[in-house]
């Protein structure tokens, strides 16, 4: 059953949808609250067909653990520091993923120029240009924690940037499809006292083949201009994705298991 679109707890018949609940910004998964004989206990789960069946029910038991802790007060786990954090980023994307650790932190934006940088290698390009960000925003937040990031989408060894034009995001995504390509997020840490440490991580996406009317649909939503690569995993670009290997919050913008193993040997948070 999970190979399929859908998966059910039910009683065997088909239920009427009457309630619909969204469970998380990316629309992997939609649940149904069947009202059924008046039963409100049986949920319908619609389990995205491009996304692996590990993957789909991992994601839908985490969702629905997720809602039933919101529902329930628990908040989930509790980091804690000593620190004062600033998260060297606009992107909203990556101010809920950091926002998981449940730790207090500020946003600060960085004003550096990223075109400035150049690079014979996508890894030390993307790692420069978030050292970039963060060294900038550390100079307008002495003695606090700084995270900087920058996610890129590299194709045959080219760099996807966001597109700017219709034209330049129908190009980045066709020439994405049937095919694979990379994301790296570079991470970059500076503490309190200067001192740097960065990594890069890595994920392999591989494309649908899809229409032309599809690639138009999405264009049209205007998603593609503000993401690398010109498209979101977590919008309605997933509807072009066949399959990851690798981190998906990296694909995101911020690989957050990765995150949390510096942090913790650096002594910087903690449970």
């Amino acid at each position: 059953m999970l190979s399929q679109d859908i998966f059910a707890f039910s009683a065997g018949h088909w239920i009427v949808f009457n309630e619909v609940y969204s469970l998380n910004e990316g629309n992997e998964l939609a649940a149904t609250r069947s009202y059924i004989n008046g039963a409100k206990n049986t949920w319908f789960f619609r389990i995205m067909p491009n996304l692996s069946p590990v993957f789909s029910l991992i994601n839908m038991l985490g969702y629905l653990n997720q809602y039933h802790n919101n529902k329930r007060g628990v908040k989930g786990m509790q980091f804690h520091t000593t620190k004062s954090f600033v998260l060297a980023s606009a992107s909203p994307r990556r101010k809920e993923i950091f926002a998981r650790f449940h730790i207090p932190f500020e946003i600060v934006t960085s004003d550096v120029e990223e075109t400035s940088v150049q690079a014979s290698e996508a890894s030390q390009y993307v790692t420069e240009v978030a050292l970039l960000k963060a060294r900038d925003v550390r100079e307008k937040s002495p003695g606090s924690v700084i995270i900087g990031a920058d996610t890129i989408v590299v194709k045959d060894h080219q760099l996807l940037h966001k597109p700017t034009s219709h034209d330049e995001a129908i190009s980045h995504l066709r020439s994405l499809l049937g095919t694979s390509h990379q994301v790296l997020t570079a991470v970059a840490i500076i503490d309190e006292n200067g001192i740097e440490t960065t990594f890069v991580e890595t994920t392999k996406v591989i494309f649908k083949n899809v229409s032309d009317e599809l690639l138009e649909a999405y264009v049209a939503t205007g998603d593609p201009f503000d993401k690398a690569g010109g498209y979101g995993i977590q919008t309605d670009g997933i509807f072009l994705i066949d399959r990851i290997e690798g981190d998906y919050l990296n694909v995101v913008g911020l690989p957050l298991a990765s995150l949390y193993e510096q942090l913790i040997a650096r002594k910087l948070i903690f449970l």
